[in-house]
């Protein structure tokens, strides 16, 4: 287990004022390792020294805190001079995951659906020229999406049965094409890791703005066919898109975020990884997509 001491002697150099009895560190993040004190005051650490897109998040943020009071989202109080590492009041609640959400009844998986709609309006309607002033970028273009997208493909499809990997690609040749959308501010990683409930079963938090980015807004409610296609569309039919390519979009998003957690399952190691991209081929065999 990483050493918790050094990130401990950081917090307690910058801001010594915080006084706590426990702490517990957490390595699970991609970008981050964090730091909790009393399981009231989180840290984050970028794994990277050197990470412009943390420094986007930290001057993103208190826009973000004024233009979203649908659901809580993370407020950075503690900021070192240096900027090399955050803090904020825990939002308190447990992970959506997948499993815990089949076991809520439907009329509260609607009363979520609409939660997160709110939020998700509140985020994309954010002004675009605001976010472009505080760094944040615009997704790849179709063509370098389009060689990364191949390139974990290439990876995932060692892993995979011929008819399997039949499924992805029949799917990649349905939903890869270049669809018409008007570019707004998306959270970009919209997934249960990031998605927080509480006790009464109401959406606690959103939290993680770390790959925030002004692309297609239809992959923030892609994302969610985690928990089924069935609420994907429930997403959709709140959210009221406009353009009749917004379910394709969606579609695609989740096709290519699973076949990421496939590929990053075969590189890091991760069979959870592998277990939540193979949803995805499950649902098609199913006939969902």
């Amino acid at each position: 287990m990483m050493n918790q001491q050094p990130f401990l002697k950081r917090i307690k150099q910058h801001f010594p004022e915080i006084t706590f009895k426990r702490s517990r560190i957490l390595t699970n993040g991609w970008d981050n390792v964090a730091i909790i004190l009393d399981n009231k005051i989180i840290f984050r650490f970028p794994r990277k020294r050197q990470n412009p897109q943390f420094k986007i998040e930290l001057a993103l943020n208190p826009f973000l805190i004024k233009r979203i009071s649908s659901v809580p989202i993370p407020h950075y109080t503690f900021i070192p001079k240096d900027k090399s590492f955050v803090g904020y009041t825990m939002i308190q609640g447990k992970s959506i995951t997948p499993e815990r959400f089949k076991k809520i009844p439907l009329s509260q998986k609607q009363k979520i659906a609409k939660q997160l709609v709110n939020f998700l309006h509140e985020l994309h309607r954010f002004p675009v020229p605001t976010a472009r002033k505080c760094g944040v970028i615009s997704a790849w273009s179709a063509i370098d999406a389009r060689k990364w997208h191949e390139e974990q493909a290439i990876i995932a499809y060692k892993k995979m049965s011929k008819q399997d990997s039949a499924i992805v690609k029949d799917l990649i040749r349905l939903y890869d094409k270049n669809y018409n959308f008007k570019p707004q501010l998306a959270h970009q990683d919209l997934t249960w890791d990031n998605m927080l409930i509480s006790k009464n079963k109401t959406v606690a938090g959103v939290i993680d703005f770390g790959d925030i980015q002004i692309t297609d807004p239809a992959g923030d409610i892609g994302r969610l066919a985690e928990y089924g296609i069935d609420f994907m569309d429930l997403m959709i039919k709140y959210y009221r898109p406009k353009e009749k390519n917004f379910r394709n979009r969606a579609i695609k998003a989740y096709v290519f975020f699973s076949l990421s957690l496939l590929a990053f399952s075969v590189t890091m190691k991760r069979k959870d990884y592998w277990q939540r991209g193979y949803e995805m081929i499950k649902t098609r065999k199913a006939g969902s997509i």
